[in-house]
C-alpha cells in the first residue's frame, strides 16, 4: 500500500497545509511550528517547535512523521 501526504502551500516563506490518513499538519513558517490537528474530531493534539534545521524542510519532517504513524497503526492493528 502507498500513500502520499498531499499538501498545499500557503505562502512563498515556506507553510503548508497537509493531510495525512487521520491527521492534518498546519505548518506556519514565520513561528516554525508544526501543529497536528486529528482529522476526524477537528481537534489539536500537539504543537512542534522546529528548531532552524528542521525547518528548513518541514515538509520533509511532517512526511516521516506520518509514515511513522502509519507503520504504527499497522502494527497496532496486527497487519
Amino acid at each position: 500500500m502507498g500513500f502520499t501526504l498531499k499538501h498545499r502551500e500557503q505562502d512563498s516563506r515556506g507553510s503548508f497545509v497537509a493531510w495525512g490518513i487521520g491527521f492534518e499538519y498546519k505548518y506556519c513558517a514565520e513561528s516554525s511550528i508544526l501543529n497536528i490537528i486529528n482529522a476526524i474530531k477537528r481537534k489539536p493534539l500537539i504543537n512542534i517547535s522546529f528548531d532552524e534545521l528542521m525547518s528548513n524542510n518541514a515538509l520533509a519532517y511532517t512526511d516521516a512523521f506520518e509514515k511513522a504513524t502509519q507503520i504504527n497503526a499497522l502494527t497496532f492493528s496486527n497487519g
